[in-house]
């Protein structure tokens, strides 16, 4: 079995601030800007406050890791770059294949800041300004040969250009199985915007938000209207009450376990998606699959960033 991710990698940077320090800065909780939207730099932020953790990061590259962690022979699609935290990216994910990444500019770096005693997180970033390149490669053919295609924003200074670029790499994909997170980044586009990626998405993962800014309606309508452009299977993380998962036989909520202390929510719904993904690759069921992401997304909960991707078993779920 092999799984593909393609999407922005990263290298996250953990901070505990107030609110007080995110005002200084022209930040709201949950926010998820850049440092040029922001017109600041690491520098003045580094002179107030300093990390008290590292951690590798990106959408498609957590679920990954999670994935090859579980035994899914993994690689991922994206611009690494070419510095100390690149290094640090590859060395964190031995399991991972890179050998169909770009190497060029400084690897994606967030700021994560933790407010409201850890339980409300804003992502400042800096992307790699070669991240476009990526679409520079004519020969996609490569991709027919893995099972699965995990698709995530990839963060360029607009985010149309790697949608359009997105796009393009989509059109050589036929007859594979794809799971599509828009995030923020993409949903804020518009439906009209991402349509051309949903028409080829079998399982496509989202919030409340995310489902609000593209349809307009709660994430039970959302979904529903969500299944006429494309997707086989939507999939909606509803925090602590567990996931909506929607298909057009079913919908139903599997709800969440009761966890005894919160420690960092930071790629929650990413282990999630590698819970399901994995569920249905190793053929179970829809209630099966998110009890399996439930079960992951809960362990994530645990530590900070990916730290507690060691303590996850894959025996117990093979």
């Amino acid at each position: 079995m092999k799984v593909i991710g393609i999407g922005t990698a990263a290298v996250d940077y953990f901070f505990k601030v107030d609110k007080k320090f995110l005002k200084k800065f022209d930040l709201k909780e949950e926010d998820d800007v850049s440092f040029e939207e922001k017109k600041t730099n690491e520098k003045e932020i580094l002179e107030i406050t300093k990390p008290f953790f590292k951690s590798t990061g990106g959408m498609s590259t957590n679920t990954i890791a999670v994935l090859s962690q579980l035994g899914i022979n993994t690689f991922h699609f994206s611009n690494i770059g070419e510095n100390a935290d690149s290094t640090f990216l590859k060395e964190s994910l031995k399991k991972v294949n890179f050998k169909k990444a770009l190497k060029k500019g400084d690897l994606h770096k967030c700021f994560c800041f933790l407010s409201s005693n850890g339980n409300k997180r804003t992502f400042l970033y800096k992307s790699n300004e070669n991240e476009n390149e990526l679409f520079a490669n004519k020969d996609f053919g490569f991709l027919k040969s893995f099972d699965h295609i995990h698709i995530t924003p990839i963060y360029t200074t607009n985010p149309k250009d790697s949608l359009i670029g997105l796009r393009k790499i989509i059109k050589e994909i036929k007859n594979k199985s794809i799971s599509f997170t828009p995030g923020i980044f993409y949903s804020r586009l518009g439906l009209k915007e991402i349509s051309p990626i949903l028409k080829k998405t079998k399982i496509l993962f989202l919030n409340k938000k995310e489902i609000k800014i593209l349809t307009g309606e709660d994430e039970k309508i959302g979904s529903s209207i969500l299944l006429d452009f494309g997707p086989k299977i939507i999939v909606c993380t509803l925090g602590a009450k567990g996931v909506l998962i929607t298909t057009k036989e079913t919908q139903f909520v599997e709800s969440s376990g009761k966890i005894k202390k919160i420690v960092d929510s930071t790629g929650a719904g990413d282990a999630f998606a590698a819970g399901f993904i994995f569920g249905l690759l190793s053929n179970r069921s829809l209630e099966d699959s998110a009890k399996i992401g439930i079960q992951i997304a809960g362990l994530s909960l645990t530590d900070y960033g990916l730290n507690w991707i060691k303590k996850l078993n894959a025996k117990k779920f093979t």
